[in-house]
């Protein structure tokens, strides 16, 4: 499940992801990369192992992992296709909201 997927625009041209990542499946899977249109998200920790029911949260005063867009110069308001990859299961595309 993934929810509350959106980006937030920086000044600098970065743009830092907030988003809830849970696997309800009974296989362990891990986010392998984050990307808009090729460009991959910095994501620290590198890879972030979904085990069944542990939420991987990035952004927010809960967060677990952290993952920020260089070079893209986001603007608030618009929108962009991202690309989900993960180690086992198929990629996700989804389409962020960028906000300030």
């Amino acid at each position: 499940v993934i929810r509350n997927f959106y980006l937030v625009a920086k000044p600098d041209g970065t743009a830092d992801l907030v988003a809830y990542f849970v696997n309800q499946g009974t296989a362990s899977d891990a986010i392998s990369s984050i990307e808009i249109n090729g460009n991959k998200a910095a994501i620290e920790p590198a890879q972030n192992e979904l085990i069944k029911n542990r939420p991987v949260i990035f952004g927010g005063p809960t967060a677990t992992a952290k993952a920020t867009f260089a070079g893209i110069n986001p603007v608030p308001g618009y929108r962009v296709d991202v690309t989900v990859n993960f180690v086992a299961a198929a990629p996700v595309k989804l389409n962020s909201l960028i906000v300030e």
